[in-house]
């Protein structure tokens, strides 16, 4: 298991270099979730009524 602090030192430097993807990810990671893979399909989105 890697030191929560030097992931949260890491993703704080991701953040600083607009890498927020990245940053989320690790984060993730570190708190013991698992990060969706980048390919993963999007949310469908509800159908628009146009009126």
């Amino acid at each position: 298991m890697r030191d929560r602090f030097a992931d949260m030192m890491e993703a704080t430097r991701l953040t600083g270099a607009g890498r927020l993807a990245e940053a989320t990810d690790l984060i993730q990671r570190s708190l013991g979730g698992l990060a969706p893979p980048r390919d993963a399909p999007k949310a469908i989105e509800p159908p628009t009524l146009d009126l």
